[in-house]
């Protein structure tokens, strides 16, 4: 669009004034009005959206973090969809009840109390 605008428009910044608009509105859509209106259709748990985006971003960068929240509600949408996949789809979705033993066994283990470190003592002096 920039190329385009220098070949048309007279000055520089004509040629940047479409491409800015282009790349605000763009934006806007991108990060703020889609994950809006998605959210309050599809709840997603936000421990996966997390490490769907480092995963991503570690694979593909700027690209991967770009893309990470769209392929996950994609794969949240097949899984809620197909009958084979519910267990993924209640997985991937926000959970609003308690949680379960299981969970809660999972979580204890995660997060126990860590051992306090052994002192540090000097060795003994030599004669």
């Amino acid at each position: 669009m920039f190329v385009t605008g220098l070949v048309t428009l007279d000055s520089p910044f004509a040629a940047l004034l479409p491409t800015f608009l282009y790349w605000l509105i763009n934006t806007v859509e991108g990060q703020i009005i889609t994950p809006v209106m998605l959210g309050r259709r599809l709840q997603m748990n936000a421990v996966v959206v997390f490490l769907s985006f480092a995963v991503w971003a570690w694979l593909w960068s700027l690209m991967g973090m770009l893309l990470a929240t769209p392929i996950l509600l994609s794969l949240k949408v097949v899984a809620d969809h197909v009958h084979a996949m519910s267990g993924l789809g209640k997985f991937l979705g926000a959970r609003d009840d308690e949680m379960s033993t299981r969970d809660q066994r999972i979580f204890s283990f995660i997060f126990r109390p860590k051992p306090a470190p052994l002192p540090v003592t000097a060795p003994p002096p030599e004669n």
